[in-house]
């Protein structure tokens, strides 16, 4: 999801899964979830990069688990109001990728391709649950021993796609 004027997802008073999305350069936050009524919330192996802001849960029940996803905004709170889960990285909050802050290595952010490039830290970080057996481009996952965080499972020949 992407070039959004306001938030990439919102989700309000209902059920709500994000599984292997990118979300990028929206104008609000990436997710934005509100609810004042039990519900399911399910975000696990995405993106979140370049938004006003990476992800804000508000509301009174329920609670938003952020799982093996993949968060950089340099200039905005990434994560505000949801449980992050130790199996995603976020500055300052979770560090699945073992790279303290640095900002995660994609093929060519500028140009808008947020595969993970061969260097990045994020590659094989993360143990499969079994519940996301592809990426966001349809490739199986996990590649290697252990599944990458974000919505891409970078492939050996090349470390993108």
């Amino acid at each position: 999801i992407d070039g959004n004027g306001a938030h990439g997802v919102l989700a309000t008073g209902s059920n709500v899964s994000v599984i292997d999305s990118v979300l990028v350069n929206n104008g609000g936050n990436g997710l934005y979830v509100t609810s004042t009524v039990p519900i399911t919330r399910v975000f696990r192996h995405n993106t979140v990069v370049n938004n006003g802001g990476g992800a804000v849960c508000t509301g009174s029940e329920g609670v938003v688990t952020i799982e093996r996803s993949l968060f950089s905004h340099p200039d905005a709170t990434e994560v505000s109001g949801c449980t992050v889960a130790a199996t995603s990285d976020v500055p300052g909050m979770a560090d699945a990728c073992g790279d303290g802050t640095a900002a995660p290595a994609f093929v060519d952010a500028a140009g808008g391709d947020y595969h993970l490039d061969a260097t990045s830290a994020c590659i094989d970080k993360v143990a499969c649950d079994g519940t996301t057996l592809v990426d966001f481009d349809g490739d199986g996952r996990p590649v290697g021993s252990m599944c990458d965080v974000g919505a891409d499972e970078a492939l050996p020949s090349s470390g993108s796609d």
